[in-house]
């Protein structure tokens, strides 16, 4: 899934009607982080923040998904996706998985 092609799709150039808009930088600052409460928390200046790391979660796990809001809506999401998965589409399918989380679909 290429985010990008998401927001051609659904004419994001400055959000949709969803509001729904994915923005991609690589190696920037973080944008969003895991507080000690297990909440996904946004970075100073970030008002919707998804961060998207990878790290090793051993074999047991592919993904986790963390998720914040303000008590209405959802504003941050971290998710972690593991390092062991080295097939593309299987990458991608897994990735997909963690933003529908994100989401709460």
């Amino acid at each position: 899934m290429e985010l990008d092609s998401y927001n051609l799709i659904n004419g994001a150039t400055q959000g949709n009607g969803s509001g729904v808009r994915f923005s991609v930088t690589n190696n920037g600052p973080s944008v969003a982080s895991v507080n000690a409460n297990g909440k996904a928390v946004n970075a100073s200046g970030i008002t919707y923040g998804l961060q998207i790391n990878k790290q090793d979660l051993g074999d047991v796990d592919a993904g986790q998904t963390y998720t914040g809001d303000n008590g209405t809506n959802r504003t941050s999401g971290v998710i972690n996706l593991t390092g062991h998965i080295t097939d593309c589409t299987a990458q991608q399918m897994n990735l997909a998985h963690e933003i529908a989380h994100t989401l709460a679909l």
